[in-house]
């Protein structure tokens, strides 16, 4: 199944391949640590907690035909 995250700082599409929600998570958490270090300097110290809340809120389910 496919997930897809929009990056709420600069709109970025972040898409995964998961069979899980759990496993989604686990996989944006890396993906978003990484983006948020190259693209959001400024924004890379912030809490663990914080990122897993936005994509939490954020991540989709990708719909399929």
């Amino acid at each position: 199944m496919q997930y897809i995250l929009n990056c709420p700082l600069c709109t970025q599409s972040l898409t995964i391949d998961a069979e899980t929600d759990e496993e989604a998570m686990e996989k944006f958490m890396k993906e978003a640590k990484a983006h948020v270090v190259e693209l959001h300097p400024n924004f890379a110290s912030a809490p663990e907690e914080m990122l897993n809340a936005m994509i939490q809120s954020g991540m989709k389910k990708k719909e399929t035909e």
